[in-house]
């Protein structure tokens, strides 16, 4: 992430500041301990940094859990305990604990940045129904007061597949920020059948990938590997907050001259609605003010709707999506997907 900020902000011909707090870069980012907080809100206060990007861990809300066979962590919150079973063990529960503390800091900070005038950009797993076990797991979506902090503040919310971004994993993730270039994606929260299973806003990303279920080689949990954003992901998210910076604007003051400076906490086969998806994407790359890369062009192609090859190319395998102007016998015109994805 800081490396794409940075490049951005090179080639905007302006400098960012970026500090990363995370346990993992220094024993000093211990976020479970107040006083640390208590600095961090005191810089939020003074309105130190224009955007705050937050990733509370989610390992207790993993849908993992729920495919528990003793290999595993078992679940310790449900959607009807959000907050933690009550019949915990006292390590669990301090866990559990621990995770609450976490995302309640990190709304407070989201609300905070809000009242400056200033930008937030909120992570967390996507919420998909009921569980294979019949469980249907938490999910920040769900927690008391989010979705009100959302809609009060008029921020956005989606939905996207990391896998179309060069992950590993489908790995469905919600998202939600007031920064001006997420606006277009609009309040768009999960929706479910009677029985609780999923419908959206997300479809099937259009690949297989193998399930995150036990322990790797090496012993560690499988799902450890994608905890990490895919490097696509990472740099449509710093067009994100360096295209806010670029323009100067703040939150409810248009005229408000901002300082480039972010905050991370912590650091870490298409089908219809898979076309929305990459009309959506198309738009967040316009909106950025900078030119595709490799990289947006190849997560872009894995969201497209694919069609047959051209008669002259039977022989090459492979698929192909085709727009712009045709023109045969004398006709021309634009082709439909001209209509159905514009951007």
């Amino acid at each position: 992430m800081e490396s794409h900020l940075k490049d951005l902000a090179v080639s905007s011909q302006f400098s960012v500041q970026f500090h990363a707090i995370d346990l993992e870069r220094s024993p000093e980012h211990d976020l479970s301990a107040n006083g640390l907080w208590s600095k961090l809100f005191a810089e939020l206060d003074a309105g130190q940094w224009d955007v705050v990007l937050l990733s509370p861990p989610c390992g207790t809300f993993s849908r993992a859990r729920h495919r528990w066979d003793g290999r595993g962590p078992r679940p310790i919150r449900s959607e009807a305990f959000q907050r933690g079973f009550p019949w915990l063990s006292d390590k669990d529960r301090r866990t559990a604990e621990e995770a609450n503390f976490f995302i309640e800091q990190c709304l407070k900070a989201a609300a905070t940045v809000s009242r400056q005038g200033l930008y937030w950009f909120f992570e967390h797993p996507e919420d998909l129904g009921v569980a294979a076990d019949g469980v249907t797991p938490a999910s920040v979506w769900r927690w008391e007061g989010m979705r009100s902090a959302i809609e009060s503040s008029s921020a956005a919310t989606w939905a996207i597949h990391q896998c179309h971004f060069g992950a590993e994993t489908s790995k469905p993730t919600g998202l939600a920020s007031n920064l001006p270039a997420c606006l277009q994606f609009g309040q768009s929260w999960p929706t479910f059948d009677q029985a609780g299973r999923y419908e959206g806003p997300l479809g099937r990303c259009g690949h297989w990938h193998p399930p995150l279920i036990g322990m790797d080689d090496d012993g560690k949990f499988k799902t450890a590997a994608s905890a990490a954003y895919p490097g696509a992901m990472c740099k449509l998210i710093a067009e994100y907050c360096v295209s806010a910076l670029q323009s100067g604007e703040s939150v409810g003051d248009p005229g408000r001259a901002v300082r480039p400076s972010l905050m991370q906490l912590p650091g870490s086969i298409a089908d219809d609605s898979c076309q929305d998806e990459a009309e959506k994407f198309a738009q967040a790359v316009l909106a950025s003010g900078s030119a595709p890369s490799q990289e947006d062009m190849q997560a872009l192609f894995r969201l497209l709707p694919v069609e047959g090859l051209h008669t002259e190319q039977e022989r090459t395998q492979g698929t192909s999506w085709t727009t712009g102007m045709y023109r045969k016998g004398g006709i021309a015109g634009l082709r439909a997907s001209c209509r159905t994805h514009p951007f």
